[in-house]
């Protein structure tokens, strides 16, 4: 994942230390190439192309691959066929799903902190397994609290916030006044865009709420 790589590496790290914990080998694949998204839907369709082969390739050595950016895994899982022909056998997983599984419940310490949760769009209704994420959080956390609007859009929406940014910036903060509103310290969240955007506002604002990832929300409650 591009942005994993990229601007992240502190997730794709809590993403290895939480499979070391739940005694799950996993593989980094070295990417040869992004997926294609940004190209794609750019209108850039034979770049797109070429990196769809090079990623469907190194994919294809695996039964499973699991994904930190559900805006990449709906890009393979929707898009890689009606653009390049391209059926994969692996099965590709979001990573707080997969690693849901794996979870003992009785072996979690809740952080016991004011927190909410914002649907990445891809998630929830791309990959429709967001809801199953917020409900671990509420079922984990006593003081959740649910975040009005938490299925709308950030505003981030990959190079939709170069190419619009007065829209982008309308949407992300008409979220970030409904994050304040909650009065949570913490709000989670399944996307590395999500969390780019989000956290990028609440800094320029100068407000005190830490955003993460839900794989690092794990890794930090089930402790060492």
């Amino acid at each position: 994942v591009c942005a994993v790589n990229i601007f992240y590496d502190d997730l794709g790290n809590d993403c290895l230390s939480l499979a070391k914990k739940l005694n799950t080998n996993i593989s980094v694949i070295k990417q040869s190439a992004c997926c294609g998204a940004a190209c794609y839907y750019n209108g850039k369709q034979s770049q797109a192309v070429n990196s769809a082969k090079k990623v469907s390739t190194q994919i294809e050595q695996y039964d499973e691959v699991i994904f930190l950016d559900p805006h990449c895994q709906h890009m393979i899982e929707r898009d890689y066929f009606e653009l390049a022909g391209i059926d994969l056998n692996a099965a590709l997983v979001d990573a707080g799903s997969y690693f849901l599984k794996k979870i003992d419940k009785n072996k979690l310490k809740p952080l016991n902190k004011k927190i909410t949760y914002h649907h990445p769009c891809h998630l929830l209704r791309g990959l429709k397994t967001s809801l199953i994420l917020e409900s671990f959080i509420k079922e984990i956390e006593p003081k959740f609290v649910n975040l009005n609007e938490s299925d709308k859009c950030c505003g981030f929406a990959g190079s939709y916030s170069i190419m619009h940014k007065s829209i982008s910036k309308k949407l992300v903060e008409k979220k970030v006044n409904n994050i304040v509103d909650t009065d949570a310290e913490i709000v989670i969240t399944a996307c590395p865009g999500c969390i780019m955007q989000i956290q990028g506002f609440i800094q320029n604002k100068g407000l005190n709420i830490k955003v993460m990832h839900f794989v690092s929300y794990l890794n930090e409650i089930l402790g060492g």
